[in-house]
């Protein structure tokens, strides 16, 4: 029976001696091969084949869906084409596969046997009691499991992630076998992988691999057979289109340029790898390699083990790169993504380009910043060493008690006074703000109240460049990322500051144009008359903020500083904090806005949104303006409303000689100084 289109039902059954060749079309569900051949060079296949005893299917081509189980008795073939995920090969089975492309799940039962040469596999590929897996290439995802009394000889191809073997008898053919980077004379022992150690070597079909923890990673047991590897062919390599290479050894060089690709899970022992456009897939592992990133993309899952010297000037790295211990990892310009992991032994200096959000630096690991930008949650855990000269670092920086910590630079002030005590250690203590200028010129601010710890940090007092104070005009988007004591920078039509902007000591003027979010200012002087800034800006240490126009949004917090808004839009979540002063005579104050303890509010004017609130110990003056519906005064606020006309329930009310709370209904209504009138009701 020839199938080459159209559409063929559900539950097909072709029986004991029939031949089916399919090459086009499509057949349903529940496709059952009793003893027959199929041959599937074409076409489409949907889920539950079944393959019982006696039968052969050969694929070449086509596309086969999921939940594929070749009973005892069977044999499969596979060498093209595509086929779903959960494929079973049961017991007394026989699987041949030279390529082809597999989704997730590939289950090998007790009492087949599977001989894979090629193909490319999805995660979870398990080997299970009994069953015997024979790879001399192919490509796995991650999550391979050679479990207890299987047998796996390995030979060829290539391996993500979570690579399991316990109990099971693996066997690895090949050379160059190296533990941490060194020789392993001894292979006539069942090999185990110890916590933290990498094993590299290279296979019989001349596929790199790299074995570690770091990679989560198991081997118990292991048996290492040593055989002959083909000789490196050492001439410099150039990749421009699609590309089946999966590795390099030592003494081999590959330039992927505009057009090449390489695939996921691309290993690197030893050699040279240069990525200067095109593209490296996800999880690339590099062990004793010199890697150069100066364009291109490189996906997610990088990890760079013992003896490898990555350096990244340009181009696009994926998110969770780690560096290993025995790793160096240089950073000059380019984008790298979110999850940084500098582990313990490796060395990452960052001079340039943009580091991603959540970088930890653990235990051990060394981290040099000298420049670039290092975005939110950066944490510093104990036993880390962390040397930081110039560069921006982003809000959420988290300094873990025993780190070391140094900041070299100048112009350090806590809470806007100098500080000139740097021989000792300094701890932020709550409310505190610490700013300074860094070597390269880059201001910086670190408080407590804005998710920053930092425990134990050492300031080192070295020359920083010469402020230019003459007053500067921005009209076009800039790459300045703070001001100095002394300095005045307008921001006109057309000028454009990106996010965490550090202002110290120093006067910033915004008449249009933008300011991107995360600003902030410490003991300076802030004019806003038009233009906007971004969410979450923060004023720290005797500022002051005058906003007559524009549109700012959520003013996340007033430490300690004066605010004055006449016009313009503040947007929402605007907290005075203690010591600070709040005048409002004008524009509009988003929702949420709240007086905290501490702090004075005086109301003259404008419009104040929702959701208004004095906590207690706060000071509240109201003169005129109009406040929206869910204003409320907690225990211990200070209220004070200045007026006349007012009324209780509809009724005139006397008391106003002292403080006065209304009861669980009541309507209280006046008019302010100002001539608004009021409605608030609890």
């Amino acid at each position: 029976m020839n199938i080459s289109g159209g559409e063929v039902g559900a539950s097909f059954i072709a029986n004991s001696g029939s031949t089916v060749n399919i090459s086009g079309g499509e057949v349903g569900t529940s496709f059952i091969a009793n003893g027959s051949t199929i041959n599937i060079s074409g076409g489409i296949v949907d889920g539950s084949f079944d393959a019982l005893s006696g039968s052969t299917v050969d694929i070449s081509g086509g596309n086969v869906g999921g939940l594929f189980d070749a009973f005892a008795g069977s044999t499969i073939n596979i060498s093209g084409g595509e086929v779903g995920g959960s494929f079973d090969a049961l017991s007394g089975s026989t699987v041949d596969i030279s390529g082809g492309t597999f989704g997730s799940r590939f289950d090998a039962e007790s009492g087949s046997t599977v001989d894979i040469s090629g193909g490319t596999f999805g995660f979870d590929f398990d080997a299970f009691n009994g069953s015997t897996v024979n790879i001399s290439g192919g490509t796995f995802g991650n999550d391979f499991g050679a479990f207890n009394g299987s047998t796996v000889n390995i030979s060829g191809g290539t391996f993500g992630f979570d690579f399991g073997a316990s109990g099971s008898t693996v066997n690895i053919s090949g050379g160059e076998f190296l533990l941490n980077g060194s020789a392993i004379n001894d292979i006539t022992s069942p090999f185990t992988l110890a916590d933290g150690d990498v094993f590299t070597g290279t296979l019989e079909d001349g596929s790199s691999f790299i074995f570690s923890s770091l990679n989560s990673d198991s081997l118990n047991g292991v048996n290492l057979i040593e055989r002959f590897v083909p000789t490196a062919d050492t001439t410099p390599q150039t990749i421009d289109t699609a590309s089946t290479l999966r590795g390099i050894r030592t003494g081999q060089t590959v330039t992927v340029q505009a057009g090449g690709e390489l695939g996921d899970n691309f290993t690197a022992v030893g050699g040279t790898l240069n990525v200067e456009a095109g593209a490296v897939g996800s999880q690339a592992d590099v062990a004793g390699t010199e890697v150069n990133i100066s364009g291109g993309e490189v996906g997610n899952g990088f990890t760079a083990f013992t003896g490898s010297t990555v350096s990244i000037s340009g181009g696009e790295v994926g998110s969770s790169f780690t560096a290993a211990a025995g790793s160096t990892v240089n950073i000059s310009g380019g984008e790298v993504g979110t999850f940084f992991d500098a582990n313990s032994g490796s060395t990452v200096n960052i001079s340039g380009g943009e580091v991603g959000t959540f970088f930890d630096a653990n235990d051990g690991s060394t981290v040099n910043i000298s420049g670039g930008t290092v975005g939110d949650n950066f944490d510093a855990f104990a036993g880390s060493t962390i040397n930081i000269s110039g560069g921006q670092l982003d809000p959420f920086f988290n300094i873990s008690a025993g780190s070391s910590i140094n900041f070299s630079g100048g112009e350090f002030l806590i809470n806007g006074s100098p500080f000139n005590d740097t021989s000792s250690p300094l701890t932020l203590s709550t409310g505190d703000v610490l700013t300074g200028t860094l070597e390269d010129g880059s201001t910086f601010l670190f408080s407590n109240s804005i998710s920053n710890n930092l425990n134990g940090v050492s300031l080192i007092e070295t020359s920083t460049p010469t402020a230019n104070t003459t007053p500067q005009t921005i009209n076009t988007a800039s790459t300045l990322r703070g001001l100095r004591a002394g300095q005045t920078l307008t921001v006109q039509a057309g000028g454009n500051l990106g996010g965490n902007f550090t202002t110290a000591d120093a006067t910033l003027n915004i008449e249009a144009g933008s300011i991107g979010s995360n600003a902030q200012v410490v003991a300076s002087e802030i004019n806003i008359s038009g233009g906007t800034v971004g969410d979450s800006f923060d004023a720290f240490a005797g500022s002051t903020v005058n906003i007559s126009g524009g549109t700012v949004g959520s003013f996340s917090e007033a430490n300690d500083s004066t605010i004055n808004v006449s016009g313009g839009e503040v947007g929402t979540f605007f907290d005075a904090n203690d010591g600070s002063t709040v005048n409002i005579s004008g524009g509009e104050v988003g929702f949420g806005f709240r007086a905290l303890s501490g702090s004075t509010v005086n109301i003259t004017g404008g419009t104040i949104a929702s959701n208004f609130g004095a906590a207690g110990g706060s000071t509240v003056n109201i003169t005129g303006g109009t406040i929206a519906s869910g204003f409320g005064a907690f225990d211990g606020s200070e209220v004070s409303i200045s007026g006349g006309d007012f009324l209780l329930n509809g009724f005139a009310f006397n008391g106003i000689s002292s403080s006065f709370t209304p009861s669980q209904g009541d309507v209280f209504t006046g008019t302010l100084e100002d001539g608004s009138s009021f409605v608030f009701s609890s």
